[in-house]
């Protein structure tokens, strides 16, 4: 009974194959469904139901053997597949390169690709394959990504680490976007809520002219 009660719930967010979301899949299986599970059957009914796409064809070509050999064969697949650091790393880098160039004034997408090289720095960082964010080319090209007008912002960023003798590291960049999306973001001095100051500002002031003219 007690047993019962323990099943996992179908709130485990369903894998595909992106390297990108291998770990946080595994993570919750791990805790949901195989911690429990007694079984390697019933695991095996469960990664069938959690994985979708590409890794679902990888899990479904193990489903003819017996329930302990399937489920034990289907992870060390999806472990090849997904979970080899240089796959994951090379994803990693490849969805930052490829990140669409930020307009100005878009405050969404800054505060996402912020997150994002947070997310990148912390994945990688383990990940000899990593390293290849360090290239100042490629941070040249992440750098690229940004509105304008915050490029000669992350050239004083980078006068500052260098007339410190130090090589400016993809961290360095890191820090900078989060502190450029921390500004924009700001409740009250960020570009959103002076926008709604300067336009109430606007319409308080429009509200009087209208008052004060009168027709002739």
């Amino acid at each position: 009974m007690v047993q019962h009660l323990k099943k996992p719930t179908p709130e485990i967010r369903k894998f595909s194959g992106n390297p990108l979301e291998y770990r946080k899949f595994l993570r919750q299986f791990e805790s949901k469904v195989v911690l429990n599970c007694e079984q390697d059957d019933e695991k095996m009914n469960y990664l069938e139901q959690l994985t979708f796409g590409e890794a679902h064809k990888v899990v479904s070509s193990y489903s003819h053997l017996p329930g302990d050999r399937a489920y034990k064969a289907s992870m060390r697949h999806l472990e090849e597949r997904y979970g080899d650091t240089d796959v994951m790393a090379s994803a990693f880098i490849k969805k930052a390169l490829d990140w669409p160039n930020i307009k100005s004034g878009d405050i969404q997408s800054l505060d996402e690709f912020a997150l994002f090289l947070v997310e990148c720095q912390y994945g990688t960082e383990s990940m000899e394959a990593g390293s290849v964010l360090e290239y100042s080319e490629n941070i040249k090209r992440l750098m690229s990504k940004l509105p304008f007008h915050m490029h000669d912002r992350w050239r004083n960023v980078v006068f500052r680490v260098k007339d410190s003798h130090r090589t400016v590291k993809f961290n360095d960049f890191v820090n900078f976007v989060k502190a450029e999306a921390k500004k924009a973001t700001d409740p009250t001095y960020g570009n959103i809520a002076m926008n709604y100051s300067n336009s109430r500002k606007y319409e308080s002031t429009a509200t009087t002219w209208t008052k004060g003219f009168k027709c002739m």
